[in-house]
């Protein structure tokens, strides 16, 4: 059954939380009519075309006195952010929603919307001009860049395709409408739950390989965690670079140790095209050295009380240079990965990152697997059951290949965008919407 802004408007207040990304605390709600009012034009302008182009649009409901009253907004330290105001304010509807949006880039720039206190004494919501944030956090949540700063802590509804609202404040997604489907941020279970606990492994042998390149037994003593984050930031770039093609794609992911031709895996998969690239796992291993390497020479030059020594300025430098060489490797080893899932078939890949083959047919059968579950959280303990003839083809061969192998997981981008994790469990195959959800679908 498909659902609609009204129920996504109660879900929006059921999950209201205070965002995950800053330390403030979370804005009040707009009152439920507003709510409601809110939801429904950018609803209806989602909906519209200009010029056979879809309306893409970021909306945020904030006062056009908002800069004003920050003090921060023009401090070296963090990204200029530029509120420019309309001579006068427009109708908030979905006509004019669809006249600004080709105006504004959706990934910085956001159309501000007030209530406005109409002379008959009826309030309405107007639109009062635009607000530019800057494109550093999009940038970091993308993992392109190393720091960002989140956008305003305010109501924002972001769109970037037809019938898709995402509903968030701060950088924290809330609720999606997508496809009349009403699905929460999954993003936590990269990190626990069945996904994790497959990708842990991987993860440990991450940080151990670092510790053995740089021949010490703890990464570090105040950020220890960094080489197992570092490992997820990389899988979900690799997921979202597939995403941003546009066009949908499969990666199955199977045990390192099973990246032998003759394993039984492929039994269940025909891989049209094998290859053996490790590169990805070998640059993250390099990154993770250079990153060691670089802040402790780095630190020591910082904390010195004595004059510096041109050697170790140089030696500073040239690891900055390397760490910047490394980086753009890994953005294209990602990038030719990702285009991988332009061939009709899936990306068969091990939990080191080695790609194996792609083009690959999910040829096993499952006719025992009338349903899966769609999770609610990261440990599937909360869960709706679906039929599996809900999903189209790519998700089907997705759940054959959990059914088959329960040793495997596999990540599924659809071409409306959206990605899913899957793996089977006991007796039923579980997924995850929106596993890469704590970023704005931009």
């Amino acid at each position: 059954m498909s659902v609609y802004p009204a129920a996504l408007a109660v879900q929006v207040r059921k999950s209201w939380r205070k965002s995950f990304f800053r330390a403030d605390k979370a804005v009040p709600l707009p009152d439920k009519n507003t709510l409601n009012k809110l939801l429904d034009v950018a609803f209806q302008a989602s909906l519209t075309y200009d010029e056979r182009r879809p309306t893409r649009f970021q909306v945020i409901f904030v006062d056009s006195t908002y800069m004003d009253r920050r003090s921060d907004h023009h401090n070296y330290l963090t990204p200029i952010r530029k509120s420019v105001k309309f001579g006068a304010c427009l109708p908030f509807d979905a006509a004019h929603v669809r006249r600004l949006a080709p105006a504004t880039d959706p990934s910085q720039t956001m159309i501000g919307v007030e209530r406005h206190s109409e002379e008959d004494g009826v309030d309405s919501l107007r639109i009062w001009g635009l607000l530019d944030v800057g494109s550093s956090w999009v940038n970091f949540m993308r993992h392109e860049k190393s720091g960002g700063s989140p956008p305003p802590n305010a109501l924002t509804i972001t769109s970037n395709e037809p019938g898709h609202i995402a509903v968030s404040h701060g950088g924290d997604v809330v609720a999606t409408l997508r496809a009349g489907e009403i699905i929460l941020p999954g993003g936590d279970a990269l990190y626990a739950g069945p996904i994790g606990e497959f990708l842990d492994p991987a993860r440990s042998s991450c940080y151990s390989a670092v510790c053995d390149r740089l021949g010490i037994e703890r990464f570090s003593e105040t950020d220890d965690g960094w080489p197992r984050r570092c490992y997820t930031i990389v899988l979900e770039r690799i997921l979202l670079g597939m995403e941003s093609r546009g066009h949908g794609g499969t990666l199955l992911m199977i045990p390192h140790e099973w990246n032998d031709v003759a394993h039984p895996w492929n039994t269940v998969v025909s891989t049209k095209y094998r290859i053996s690239d490790d590169r990805i796992w070998q640059i993250m291993i390099d990154d993770l050295v250079l990153h060691k390497e670089y802040f402790g020479a780095n630190s020591n030059l910082w904390n010195s009380k004595e004059n510096i020594r041109v050697s170790d300025y140089r030696n500073v430098k040239v690891l900055s240079s390397k760490r910047d060489g490394v980086s753009e490797v890994m953005g294209d080893a990602i990038r030719f990965a990702a285009s991988l899932c332009g061939v009709d078939g899936a990306i068969v890949m091990t939990d080191r990152f080695e790609i194996v083959g792609f083009g690959a047919e999910v040829t096993a059968s499952a006719p025992v697997m009338r349903t899966i579950s769609i999770c609610d959280d990261a440990e599937g303990r909360s869960a709706h059951s679906v039929s599996v003839e809900s999903f189209g083809t790519r998700h089907r061969a997705a759940f054959r290949f959990a059914w088959s192998l329960p040793q495997v997981i596999a990540f599924v981008a659809s071409e409306d965008g959206g990605i899913r994790a899957v793996r089977r469990v006991g007796d039923g195959v579980l997924t995850w919407p929106e596993v890469t959800a704590r970023w704005m679908y931009l």
